[in-house]
């Protein structure tokens, strides 16, 4: 039975992996790391850290000379940057799951 304390979209990620075979323990650290991940993600973006004025970072720092552009781009980069960190993620809780099925 569900605790009235747990919201809804928390108890069906813990459920679907109690669901899919993985031990309740390990269910609990999944969706806790994927609640991290996730309100990492909202906290800021990358690319709104830099100054909107070309001459700024040009100067002190040639190699920056694009880091303007990147405020524009945000939402891109946003989306890229989860799904690359999203990625290794996955993968590794696959294989985290394989490995604790074959040790049962």
């Amino acid at each position: 039975m569900r605790s009235s304390k747990c919201p809804p979209f928390r108890w069906a990620r813990w459920a679907g992996l109690v669901a899919a075979n993985w031990l309740r323990r390990e269910a609990t650290t999944v969706g806790s790391l994927m609640c991290h991940f996730r309100t990492g993600s909202l906290l800021g973006s990358f690319a709104v850290g830099f100054p909107a004025d070309a001459e700024i970072s040009g100067e002190e720092h040639p190699h920056l000379n694009e880091a303007h552009l990147l405020a524009e781009r945000q939402r891109r980069i946003d989306r890229d940057a989860f799904e690359v960190g999203l990625e290794p993620v996955v993968d590794g809780l696959a294989g985290r799951y394989w490995s604790l099925r074959r040790g049962r």
